[in-house]
């Protein structure tokens, strides 16, 4: 992460997680610990790249995306796999 992205932090940490939930749905998550997003920032109304690929990624899984920028950046991307996997 760029230096100003960690708000007087000594390093930057990105967790990645892939998680199946009882009712078959998966989750893609993707956590920072960065500045996170100005308050009142829209992302649905961004056409900023990052925003674009966000929901170009949610729609071709046809995922519900939750986005939380308060203490970093927390994506979570909630789908079925039957959505996804095409089966041959």
């Amino acid at each position: 992460m760029p230096p100003n992205m960690l708000s007087g932090r000594s390093q930057g940490i990105v967790k990645i997680g892939l998680n199946r939930s009882n009712d078959g749905y998966f989750t893609f998550s993707v956590q920072d610990n960065g500045i996170g997003l100005p308050q009142g920032f829209d992302w649905r109304q961004s056409k900023s790249a990052g925003c674009t690929l966000i929901n170009m990624m949610a729609d071709q899984l046809k995922a519900s995306l939750h986005i939380n920028g308060t203490d970093g950046l927390a994506l979570a991307f909630r789908f079925r796999p039957d959505h996804v996997i095409r089966k041959v």
